[in-house]
């Protein structure tokens, strides 16, 4: 079993908004609005393409154990990746 990973990692996610903007506003809101998610997490796979972490983990069912609330995050929407050491 590989070994248990815990990072803190920043990314920018996708963002919308439901407004009406004139093109002046539409050109101000694509230009400065940013949506940073500050994280921690176990990282479960990482390739190229993406990092997948976990949140929780649990010896439930297995002594393998159980992970939970998987999220896949696209490579080039990281900006900030630490390793915390326990």
């Amino acid at each position: 079993m590989k070994k248990d990973i815990l990072v803190y990692i920043e990314w920018e996610d996708a963002i919308a908004s439901h407004e009406w903007f004139s093109v002046e506003e539409a050109n101000s809101w694509a230009r400065d609005t940013s949506l940073t998610i500050k994280q921690v997490g176990w990282i479960y796979e990482e390739t190229k393409e993406y990092i997948a972490l976990y949140s929780r983990k649990s010896l439930w069912t297995s002594n393998r154990g159980e992970r939970g609330l998987l999220q896949k995050i696209p490579k080039t929407w990281v900006r900030k990746k630490i390793r915390i050491k326990l």
